[in-house]
C-alpha cells in the first residue's frame, strides 16, 4: 500500500466529502478527511503512475502526492 494524500480545490471544498466518495470509488482506501485544510488522506493499492492519475481525474482534485517519509535519529546517537 502506498500512503497519499489528496489536495481539493477551493471550490470544491464545502462538498469535500463528495470528493472522497468518488476517490472510494476509484480504489482509494481513504483514511481521513480533512475538511478544514481540504486534504484527503489514505492509500493506494499501487504506486503505478495508472493509480495515481485515476485520482487525478476526480473532479475538485488538485493533487495527488505520496507521502514522503521522514527518519530521525536515534535520541541517544552523536549531534552532527
Amino acid at each position: 500500500m502506498v500512503q497519499i494524500t489528496v489536495t481539493v480545490d477551493t471550490a470544491s471544498a464545502s462538498d469535500i466529502e463528495a470528493v472522497a466518495q468518488e476517490l472510494r470509488g476509484k480504489g482509494m482506501k481513504v483514511d481521513q478527511v480533512l475538511d478544514s485544510i481540504g486534504m484527503i488522506t489514505g492509500s493506494i493499492q499501487s504506486a503505478a503512475p495508472a493509480a495515481s492519475q485515476a485520482l487525478q481525474a476526480v473532479d475538485g482534485v488538485v493533487s495527488v502526492d505520496a507521502a514522503q517519509g521522514v527518519q530521525l535519529p536515534p535520541p541517544d546517537s552523536d549531534i552532527q
